[in-house]
């Protein structure tokens, strides 16, 4: 894939194989951040900003983000954040009666930024109040073609995905190679043009910036790739040696990444790391390569391998069967204070035993339960979200089937908490059953979706997450072997805990 368009006139002198980011580099004394924007919006209402350094995994910033609260004050607000590395940025809208429109997610932010913003919006009026609708953003200042090429492609995409919707079926290939063609045709067109608005704005922003933002295009469209592929791993397994072969030529040509990709740069991206974890697993799956754990620890740069060490021990924490053990083995190889950290509090949360949150979070008629209204009953809690597809597989398929097993039993309770942004989404979803029971305690995270404390508290990284808390608010097992696999199994469970002191 070519990166640079034929009308791009600069040179770059130094070569991105030798372009290596260091913490003394990124050190130096920038300016902070400053923000100030413009919104058609009450003075009661206000302005937060989520964020969360480069190195943190995307899926996990709300375990370590750090939140900025800003009141709106005659239509205008402004804030500054105060660091010197980048970081990725998060800016909310939230109106005084707490509803929550997110006006921009996970934007590649620099110190030293002076942006001005305004918003063509307006309202609209719907069963749960006044909620804001976004027409267009531009971005002003010191910094803010960054955001500006960060918002084109982000509503390129947007275009891109209702032209495939819109599509009779996404397949286009039913030879051998269906699973590839079709990984690799979604993939394509989620993208199309993303490298083009890239390159446009090239000039207009620092070298790193366009690096970063490169990568990350890179590693969204490798993860799109990935997910496709694991769903025909048993097809690809059993391909005869012949196509076997072909199907490698293709699939290594299709998934190759760029040689000039800086390892320092690859370990900052919100992406790659997750990229790469997805590679490692399909190609255990289908091509028999070395585990997961092994491959990563092949990596040859070693802050690289400390960030995907560091997302591999936090996303698939409950599927290990030696949980202590893998957790001590690779700590061993991490020296970056900020993942140990995170890795311990991980831990801390999803460790057997332990107290649980006791947490308030309100319900379809709008009372707040707690956690410790039901102390003296084994608790399911299992947390989902509109549109997902293995939440309601999991529903259909085991969940549905242990509810209507236990429907009669007193001694435990079935909890359900959607992490949906939008109350009028998550009702539906409640009275339609898909993803949950609407006999089961269904909650909702009050707007804040992955931002609220319990997600925090819980160290909540994949959907569905189910996980059993005894009689005494203690976990009891959240293990993806016992709670995920089978009806059957997740029964076992539930009848041990309750017959547990």
């Amino acid at each position: 894939m070519k990166y640079f368009s034929v009308k791009t006139i600069v040179v770059l002198i130094t070569t991105f194989n030798c372009f290596v980011i260091t913490s003394a580099a990124l050190a130096q004394n920038y300016t902070p951040l400053k923000i100030k924007g413009v919104l058609n919006a009450a003075d009661k209402d206000s302005i937060e900003v989520i964020y969360r350094m480069c190195k943190l995994p995307e899926y996990l910033g709300n375990l370590e983000g750090q939140t900025i609260r800003v009141p709106i004050s005659e239509g205008k607000f402004k804030l500054e954040i105060k660091e010197n590395d980048p970081f990725y940025l998060t800016l909310v809208y939230k109106s005084s009666e707490g509803n929550r429109t997110e006006l921009f997610k996970s934007y590649l932010a620099e110190p030293g930024d002076d942006i001005s913003i305004s918003f063509k919006t307006h309202f609209k009026v719907n069963k749960v109040g006044e909620l804001l609708n976004i027409e267009n953003i531009r971005f002003s200042g010191k910094g803010a073609e960054k955001y500006n090429c960060q918002y084109s492609i982000e509503q390129n995409e947007k275009v891109n995905l209702i032209k495939l919707q819109s599509q009779r079926k996404y397949r286009v290939d039913t030879g051998q190679f269906a699973g590839l063609w079709n990984a690799i045709h979604l993939a394509s067109n989620l993208e199309n043009g993303n490298y083009n608005i890239l390159n446009r704005y090239q000039l207009a922003m620092s070298e790193l910036a366009f690096e970063m933002m490169r990568i990350n295009l890179y590693s969204k469209k490798m993860i799109i790739i990935y997910k496709q592929l694991k769903t025909v791993s048993k097809e690809i397994q059993v391909l005869k040696v012949g196509s076997r072969e072909r199907f490698l030529v293709q699939y290594y040509l299709a998934t190759d990444k760029p040689a000039d990709f800086s390892n320092s740069l690859l370990s900052l991206s919100s992406l790659y790391a997750s990229s790469l974890l997805l590679k490692y697993e399909f190609e255990t799956l289908a091509l028999n390569k070395k585990e997961k754990l092994a491959r990563i620890y092949s990596i040859p740069h070693q802050s690289l391998k400390e960030r995907v060490l560091t997302e591999y021990v936090l996303k698939d924490f409950t599927k290990f069967s030696a949980q202590n053990d893998v957790v001590d083995t690779v700590l061993k190889s991490i020296g970056d204070k900020d993942y140990i950290r995170l890795i311990h509090t991980m831990i801390r949360a999803q460790s057997i035993g332990a107290k649980v949150f006791d947490f308030s979070l309100p319900d379809v008629n709008g009372s707040l339960i707690k956690l410790s209204d039901y102390l003296g009953k084994v608790i399911f809690l299992d947390f989902w979200f509109t549109g997902c597809g293995g939440c309601a597989m999991y529903n259909r398929s085991v969940l549905s089937k242990v509810e209507k097993k236990f429907e009669n039993d007193s001694n435990v309770v079935f909890i359900a908490v959607s992490i949906d942004k939008i109350k009028d989404s998550w009702i539906r979803s409640v009275r339609e059953g898909l993803y949950t029971s609407p006999t089961a305690i269904n909650l909702y995270t009050d707007g804040l979706g992955t931002n609220h404390p319990i997600i925090k508290q819980f160290a909540v990284t994949a959907y569905p997450r189910p996980i059993i808390i005894d009689k005494r608010g203690k976990l009891f097992s959240n293990k993806r072997g016992d709670l995920r696999i089978s009806s059957e199994r997740l029964s076992a469970v539930l009848l041990e805990a309750i017959n547990s002191n």
